[in-house]
């Protein structure tokens, strides 16, 4: 898609040379998107107040790009753009994807990309709704980018390896699929409970310990279990938790999750503590 720009390639580092207005401009008529540069090293913007100044005119683009070519297209996610994004990582030791399905959603058609580190986005039409953000709330390794957020979108190349839009899923002029309820009400909920959670007083912060042997029915297994090893965590070894936490699955879910499975929530936990 970018063959007719003048642009070249760095081989030793894989970084593209030349002005990456181009494809910022190719994001923003496409799609309509404001759009602003991010770091090809770290993913960070490289401008201030990025939400005030994000933008599809083409003008502004050009001269928000001029001082960094080798910029990556970052897209605000949210009611600026109108969009909500699903990032699923895969890691060595865990697999958004599967943990996602497990908690039993589908993944729904519509626009993806496919990231440099073996992960994908799926975009979603969700209008003026100010969702929030989450990082493995919906399950381990499953993000949200919504309101005040943003993600990288191709033909963007970072210095692992470049976005690419998933080919069979790509076609702006179908728009983007909505997003489905179900997601929409789970992200919500656990918005929800987590505000509840700010408030509780510290005396009644142990209620936790009093349910940490109550059942798991499917459903909500990876997100209960990642929450009770969250709980354990502060308190036990690594070692100690994921013996514990073996306890806890076959004891409380129906039916246990595989052992693997567990083994990569404590290790996500373990690692999110510094432990």
């Amino acid at each position: 898609m970018n063959d007719s720009y003048p642009i070249s390639f760095n081989t030793k580092n894989n970084i593209k040379e030349g002005h990456n207005m181009f494809d910022a401009q190719l994001v923003a008529k496409l799609w309509g998107w404001k759009v602003f540069p991010a770091d090809p090293d770290n993913k960070k913007p490289l401008i201030t107040e990025w939400q005030k100044k994000a933008s599809n005119n083409k003008t502004i683009i050009n001269s928000l790009f001029s001082p960094f070519p080798d910029a990556m297209v970052a897209v605000p996610t949210g009611p600026i753009n109108g969009i909500t994004v699903i990032d699923f990582d895969i890691r060595e030791y865990y697999n958004g994807v599967h943990n996602f399905i497990a908690e039993g959603f589908k993944i729904p058609t519509t626009a993806g990309a496919h990231t440099p580190s073996g992960g994908f986005h799926l975009y979603f039409n969700s209008g003026n709704e100010e969702l929030p953000n989450s990082v493995s709330k919906l399950a381990i390794g499953v993000d949200v980018r919504g309101h005040g957020g943003y993600v990288i979108a191709p033909p963007s190349q970072s210095v692992r390896g470049s976005y690419k839009w998933e080919t069979d899923w790509f076609d702006p002029k179908k728009g983007l699929a909505k997003l489905p309820i179900i997601i929409k009400n789970r992200i919500l909920f656990e918005q929800k409970y987590l505000n509840k959670k700010s408030r509780l007083k510290q005396p009644r912060k142990s209620q936790l310990g009093k349910e940490i042997n109550s059942t798991i029915f499917e459903g909500s297994r990876n997100n209960e279990l990642t929450r009770r090893c969250g709980y354990l965590i502060r308190k036990y070894s690594s070692d100690q938790v994921l013996q514990i936490m073996r306890h806890i699955n076959q004891r409380c879910c129906n039916p246990p999750i595989e052992d693997r499975e567990l083994y990569r929530i404590v290790c996500s936990i373990s690692k999110r503590e510094g432990r």
